[in-house]
């Protein structure tokens, strides 16, 4: 989200609502600890990571194979378990999205970074592959090859709020905009 979406709707709302001031926490797998904290109001996350969170839905964004340019396949899409995807190194956090759907003894080598454009640069680099969501690939267009999965997987995209009735008055504001701009109505 912080790659592909987050500039362009901080822009949006912040032409809205210049006189809200807002800080800009981006971290990937800590955002539920510091919305659970209080260290921050909204985290924008994966429904996963939003386990017991008030949750707004906002997009889905279906997950890709990421290889590099010369990985040998003739198709434009791969099935997750075909071998030849995964003979080699898989690149993934500990934590990441994609490890429920991997055979168990997938070799791995495991990245620890919240954030997808290290494994993409590892990917670039010819270190492995990884499956990750379309948006994590904003500036690295050429420089990684990206295969659709056979079987499509999606991530649902959206809002986490530790109590939807106990947020401020400006993550309020920020809610309200976000379900305007992702054409969410309020009884989702």
């Amino acid at each position: 989200i912080a790659r592909a979406r987050l500039p362009e709707l901080l822009r949006a709302f912040r032409e809205l609502h210049p006189e809200i001031k807002m800080d800009v926490l981006v971290r990937g797998d800590e955002l539920p600890a510091a919305l659970a904290s209080g260290e921050i109001q909204l985290a924008l996350v994966d429904e996963a990571r939003a386990q017991g969170f008030d949750f707004l839905p906002l997009a889905d964004t279906p997950l890709v194979a990421v290889v590099p340019p010369d990985f040998p396949w003739e198709g434009e899409t791969i099935p997750l378990e075909l071998r030849a995807l995964l003979r080699e190194p898989f690149l993934s956090s500990p934590d990441q999205y994609i490890e429920p759907f991997l055979p168990p003894d997938t070799p791995r080598l495991e990245v620890t970074a919240s954030d997808d454009g290290a494994i993409l640069s590892m990917v670039a680099g010819g270190l492995g592959v990884s499956v990750l969501s379309s948006f994590s690939l904003v500036g690295y267009e050429g420089q990684v090859r990206v295969l659709q999965l056979e079987k499509p997987i999606a991530l649902r995209l959206g809002a986490a709020v530790k109590y939807v009735n106990t947020i401020g008055t400006s993550a309020r504001m920020f809610l309200t905009f976000l379900r305007e701009y992702y054409g969410k109505d309020d009884t989702q």
